[in-house]
């Protein structure tokens, strides 16, 4: 793709999978440079420049499943295993609120058990709590 094939496909509002592909493909320094400005110059449109922190916390690898590709699937015994406590959680979440960050990211293996679904409630209750205020009138936002 040369520029001005280039130029042609940026005039677009949205692109198709050839276009993706033919963007991925690019080698040219001028044409990288183009489409960098143009990824860019959009998505501060549509965006702002403002830049958000999502924390994420690693809470756990224990894991119910066995995919193959994973590794911390449940028949991986080389890995070693570990759970956050409920202060350790607490902690991550604290900083990541009074460190400017909007949201935090609770990441685990998949477990459905009870103990471990009430364990991840009380720290869902107990972060909301501890993270309302001035700043985050809503508390961090939560991803599971």
């Amino acid at each position: 793709m040369n520029l001005q094939t280039l130029e042609s496909v940026l005039a677009k509002d949205t692109f198709t999978d050839e276009d993706l592909l033919a963007f991925l493909s690019l080698t040219d320094t001028e044409c990288c440079a183009r489409l960098w400005r143009e990824a860019y110059d959009r998505t501060t449109r549509v965006h702002g420049n403002a830049l958000w922190f999502r924390g994420l916390i690693e809470i756990s690898n224990y894991c119910i499943y066995d995919c193959r590709y994973c590794g911390i699937r449940k028949d991986n015994h080389v890995v070693s295993r570990y759970t956050l406590t409920k202060e350790e959680i607490l902690s991550a979440a604290l900083f990541a609120a009074e460190n400017g960050y909007g949201s935090i990211c609770l990441q685990a293996g998949e477990r459905n058990d009870p103990k471990f679904v009430s364990f991840i409630s009380e720290c869902l209750r107990e972060i909301h709590r501890k993270t309302v205020s001035k700043n985050l009138p809503n508390g961090l936002g939560i991803t599971l």
